[in-house]
């Protein structure tokens, strides 16, 4: 058994940060318990209201195979990544997103 942010921590990136921005099943939280990862990608999200069923059937498919057996080495996602991933769930989530970028300071 293993908490649910250390399954999530297993995904490569993007999906891994995506994974950890779900709005969680209720009584769900990162600190849920999960005998193994297809479960937890399987039981601990709404997959339709997160992205879409297809990309994480596909995901979950991947991990029974077990592609995310062993953890990917740790990466950070870039700036215009983690803010595409936070765009795309607050947009889920009804809100409307305005991003106004300065041009870079020299």
């Amino acid at each position: 058994m293993k908490q649910l942010k250390e399954w999530f921590a297993m995904l490569p990136e993007p999906i891994r940060t995506e994974a950890m921005w779900v709005k969680l099943n209720r009584g769900v939280t990162l600190e849920t318990d999960f005998a193994s990862i297809e479960d937890a990608i399987d039981r601990s999200f709404d997959w339709i209201l997160n992205g879409g069923y297809g990309r994480w059937r596909a995901i979950h498919l991947n991990a029974i195979a077990g592609l995310y057996d062993t953890a990917p080495e740790p990466t950070l996602p870039t700036v215009a990544e983690t803010i595409k991933i936070l765009m795309d769930a607050a947009k889920r989530e009804g809100y409307e997103v305005v991003i106004n970028l300065n041009e870079k300071a020299a």
